[in-house]
């Protein structure tokens, strides 16, 4: 029980947020993007499809540097809203299964990645 309240408390105050808005156009900051081991950058394609995977989202750049995302959409077929709610639940799974990374080796993350994807693609 202890465990779930602090992972609240860490979302809570973790989320996804907008740094930057323009319709069409969102600058995100995206906590612990730095953190992200030089090893498991390779599998940026496949973040990069699931991404684009949501209905609207045109395209997607990362910066692991300064903990952003660029994302192009489409105004006719999604919202900053919805866009941002998807990306917090998607966050918010990577939280509550941490069994899949935390204290694992690079490769037993890398053999968890499809397991986490399978997760997500329900949400």
């Amino acid at each position: 029980m202890l465990e779930n309240l602090f992972k609240a408390t860490y979302l809570m105050f973790n989320q996804i947020k907008v740094v930057h808005s323009i319709p069409g156009r969102l600058r995100l900051f995206v906590p612990n993007l730095s953190d992200v081991p030089e090893q498991l950058k390779k599998y940026d394609y496949k973040v990069t499809k699931f991404i684009l995977s949501k209905r609207g989202i045109k395209s997607i750049e990362y910066s692991y540097i300064t903990n952003k995302i660029l994302l192009y959409y489409d105004t006719k077929l999604t919202s900053e809203k919805e866009i941002l709610d998807w990306l917090n639940k998607v966050w918010k799974a990577a939280i509550n299964h941490s069994e899949l990374y935390e204290n694992k080796s690079l490769e037993e993350i890398e053999n968890n990645l499809d397991a986490f994807y399978d997760i997500v693609k329900e949400l």
